[in-house]
């Protein structure tokens, strides 16, 4: 397990530069290093461009409770909004598949909360080997029924 003192987010005040999908890989592929997965031994690495630049993320379980873990996507999602982030342009996830072939995809809950700050058509670029894109969903085609209340979103007043 890597430990860093290192900010996995990169930020600056010009508009970010739209980062490739194997770029995208890359970098959750190098956040994946820093998963805390000692009980399932699958680690995944999440890298979410926004509006602000590119955040990282990598999952952490726990023993203690029920289901207290936490997703690489979430992680990268929230490092974003803390930082002032409101809108998602693109994401990159790796984890090595469970079964021989099967893309990796965020849960349903990461799902909800990319919903937030995600448009339709949003690439989430997904990979087998950790250095290729290997399938790109557009985030309607993981969430094609999701919940989006546009007469909330006229009233909620955002930062």
């Amino acid at each position: 397990m890597a430990k860093s003192n290192s900010s996995a987010k990169s930020n600056s005040s010009a508009k970010p530069k739209m980062l490739s999908g194997e770029d995208l890989i890359q970098a959750a592929t190098a956040a994946r290093e820093h998963s805390y997965s000692p009980y399932t031994k699958y680690a995944v690495g999440a890298a979410v461009l926004t509006d602000m630049g590119l955040y990282c993320g990598a999952n952490i379980e726990h023993f203690h409770g029920n289901g207290g873990g936490v997703c690489a996507e979430m992680i990268a999602i929230w490092k974003a909004v803390y930082d002032g982030a409101r809108k998602i342009l693109a994401v990159g996830i790796y984890g090595r598949p469970a079964k021989k072939g099967q893309y990796i995809t965020p849960c349903g809950r990461c799902l909800h909360v990319f919903t937030e700050f995600t448009e339709a058509k949003v690439p989430f670029y997904t990979s087998l080997d950790g250095k290729t894109v290997h399938k790109c969903f557009q985030f309607d085609e993981l969430l094609p029924q999701r919940y989006v209340n546009e007469s909330l979103k006229s009233t909620v007043k955002r930062a």
